[in-house]
């Protein structure tokens, strides 16, 4: 890969990172996944908390992979069951999950937008751009 990668998100869970890779695979989007966790086995002392793998990709493929992702998930997002554990967050903590969009799933960040919109608080488009940048 000749172009430099830049973190793209980080997983806790290998299984979450290999469905974005499959998108990125089937897209021809160069990729890089590293293993940075705690090389002990948890009989030792190692926590499963401590387990991370890191997603590079180049940097100019940012919004087209965040373009990809949405709409894997959107058809997911429009018929999620009602007990799903979002339902009972409050709109405070479901802005937390906007504002902190990297450390959440996909599915979780837009489902955090439709509940907030079917709530009478939505976000504009302008709004998450900023809170984008920012971040």
């Amino acid at each position: 890969m000749s172009a430099t990668l830049s973190t793209y998100r980080k997983f806790i869970y290998k299984d979450d990172a290999l469905e974005l890779i499959k998108i990125l695979e089937v897209n021809h989007i160069d990729y890089e996944l590293a293993d940075n966790s705690s090389r002990l086995d948890s009989s030792f002392g190692a926590d499963v908390n401590n387990q991370e793998f890191e997603l590079k990709i180049q940097k100019e493929n940012f919004n087209k992979v965040e373009e990809l992702e949405e709409k894997l998930v959107e058809n997911d997002v429009q018929n999620v069951e009602r007990d799903y554990y979002l339902f009972e967050y409050s709109d405070e903590e479901l802005i937390e999950i906007i504002l902190k969009k990297e450390e959440w799933s996909k599915f979780d960040y837009l489902l955090a937008q439709k509940i907030l919109k079917e709530r009478g608080k939505e976000i504009s488009p302008e709004v998450l751009t900023v809170i984008s940048k920012q971040r």
